[in-house]
Formats: C-alpha cells, sequence, structure tokens
C-alpha cells in the first residue's frame, strides 16, 4: 500500500505540493486539480446558460453571451469560496500539512468558517 500514498513527512509534502495536491500559498488554491474541474464545470455552467437565454427567451446573442460570462464567474466565485472553505477545514484537523518548511499559509489553522 505505501507505493499508492506518499509520505506525509517533509520530503513527501514537497512532492505533494507540487503535483497540486496540497497548496503551498493562497493564489496555489488556483493551480490544484479540484480548481482545474471546478473551472471547466464552471465555463459549462455559463455556456448552458448563455445557451438556455438564447434558445427560450430569444435573447440576442451579445447579451446571451454577456448572461453567460457573468453565470461562469458567480460559479468560479462559489467554487473557489467553497475550496477556501475546504482547505481551512483541512487545516484544522490536520495541522500538520499546513506546517513545516512549506510557506505557511496565515489564518488558515484555527479558522473554520462554517
Amino acid at each position: 500500500m505505501a507505493p499508492y500514498f506518499p509520505p506525509t513527512d517533509p520530503q513527501g509534502m514537497t512532492k505533494l505540493e507540487r503535483i497540486g495536491v496540497v497548496a503551498s500559498g493562497p493564489l496555489q488554491l488556483l493551480l490544484t486539480a479540484a480548481s482545474m474541474v471546478a473551472c471547466i464545470n464552471a465555463i459549462v455552467g455559463g455556456v448552458t446558460m448563455a445557451l438556455a437565454v438564447r434558445s427560450l427567451l430569444d435573447a440576442p446573442v451579445p447579451a446571451a453571451a454577456v448572461t453567460g460570462a457573468v453565470v461562469a464567474l458567480a460559479l468560479a466565485t462559489v467554487f473557489v469560496l467553497y475550496q477556501v472553505r475546504r482547505f481551512r477545514r483541512a487545516a484544522d484537523v490536520v495541522p500538520e500539512l499546513y506546517e513545516g518548511q512549506s510557506p505557511t499559509m496565515p489564518g488558515w489553522a484555527g479558522r473554520v468558517d462554517s
């Protein structure tokens, strides 16, 4: 079982940070696998809304495009806020994941937003 799960010692944490599993800074949240999936989901949601507005309401293409873009940005914002909340909870449960030689994430440990 050991080859499938990287160790959580400093060398193992460095490996996890490099592949984007553990964020080493607040902006690295945007580079995780979950953020990539959330980005695609937001785009799909925005395009779906634009197509729905265009076909159901017979809106002009620019209006449908703006509606889709606004929806995509709103969904992306919700996804990022959710991910920040999950990382904060993870930092509370397993604080050693966010301590050590990695750059710290100020204010993450000890705070859980419900």
